[in-house]
């Protein structure tokens, strides 16, 4: 029962991760894909992003991650998917 939970989690992550993408691309970042990793640039500005994030830290390291380089998530207006906090 458990590992249908964690499976469910899991889609609900990668699901956050591809909008998160589809914003910043908006905003005008530019997204490579690395071997594990997405990579998004806008001019001095780097972030990466996991393809599969593997533990409970993941999340709070992207959401950390968007803070440090001024992004607000979620954008204003828009409610967050399937994440607690």
């Amino acid at each position: 029962m458990k590992a249908n939970g964690a499976a469910g989690g899991a889609r609900a992550v990668k699901k956050e991760i591809r909008e998160i993408i589809r914003y910043l691309q908006k905003e005008g970042w530019t997204l490579r894909q690395g071997g594990k990793h997405y990579v998004l640039t806008k001019g001095d500005k780097v972030l990466t992003l996991p393809k599969t994030p593997g533990d409970h830290r993941s999340m709070k390291n992207v959401y950390a991650d968007l803070r440090r380089a001024g992004i607000q998530w979620p954008p204003e207006g828009k409610k967050p998917s399937g994440r607690k906090r």
